[in-house]
């Protein structure tokens, strides 16, 4: 009996020695202490717990978008409008026809530097000149026609912010919608008031995007080119359509 005794009083404190080790080993692993012994909270940790919960917040709180106010001219390849009585052919007569308008961006996802958006845009344009129009019986006749163009398109558009060259922002683009069309001259017959469908696609570029202004939210100088083709319509339009503006951060 005597001797169980002693060999319990020589074992038991080394179990509880080991025990006790483990525990505070284990413990060590869950926090940090300086060579002092005091506790202390990693930087690293500190700076991670921000950044998302700054996310987070901007998550919670998304960006309402950007407008750009432009001006640009659109280049016919083949613009057409007729009716029962005339044929007028402006991609013939015209060199270009300015345009002014704005669009619209709001951003919907980003991974990482690229960035989903949902653009608009509306435009207005108006020419006023003298044209050729061919009658139904063939017979070209002179007028002086006022030309009045509202283009309204929607679409996505995707970004890419290159963490390299911070000073541009190329984008590529899709847009539908329609425009309304209306000319009017002195000749009876002659006027004309429709809606054509067009669908296109391009590229813009943005320059200096970083180049915020906390007073007018000005965000750069952004330039762009648009193929736009009519679909499923009496009345042709297909060209290209050039824009430069400046992007206001809303």
């Amino acid at each position: 009996m005597i001797k169980y005794l002693i060999i319990t009083a020589f074992c038991l404190p080394m179990v509880l020695f080991e025990s006790t080790a483990s525990a505070v080993e284990k413990k060590s692993q869950a926090v940090n202490y300086d060579e002092m012994g005091e506790f202390y909270i990693e930087k690293d940790l500190v700076d991670k717990v921000y950044e998302q919960t700054t996310s987070l917040e901007a998550s919670r709180h998304p960006s309402p978008g950007t407008i750009q106010p432009n001006i640009g001219f659109f280049s016919a390849k083949d613009f057409q409008l007729s009716n029962e009585y005339f044929r007028t052919d402006y991609a013939s007569q015209i060199d270009a026809i300015p345009v002014l308008g704005f669009v619209g961006a709001t951003k919907i996802y980003q991974v990482q530097n690229v960035a989903l958006n949902v653009t608009y845009e509306f435009g207005y344009s108006y020419n006023q000149d003298t044209f050729f129009a061919e009658s139904a019986s063939g017979a070209f006749v002179e007028d002086t026609i006022v030309l009045q163009w509202v283009p309204v398109m929607t679409g996505f558009s995707i970004d890419y912010s290159s963490p390299w060259a911070q000073w541009i922002k190329p984008s590529l683009g899709t847009v539908g919608g329609a425009h309304w069309v209306h000319h009017t001259g002195t000749i009876d017959g002659l006027e004309q008031n429709v809606w054509v469908p067009l669908v296109g696609a391009g590229m813009s570029v943005s320059l200096f995007p970083g180049m915020e202004s906390s007073d007018t939210g000005f965000n750069g100088i952004t330039v762009s080119a648009n193929y736009l083709k009519s679909i499923n319509s009496d009345q042709k339009i297909r060209g290209m359509i050039y824009k430069i503006g400046s992007t206001i951060k809303l």
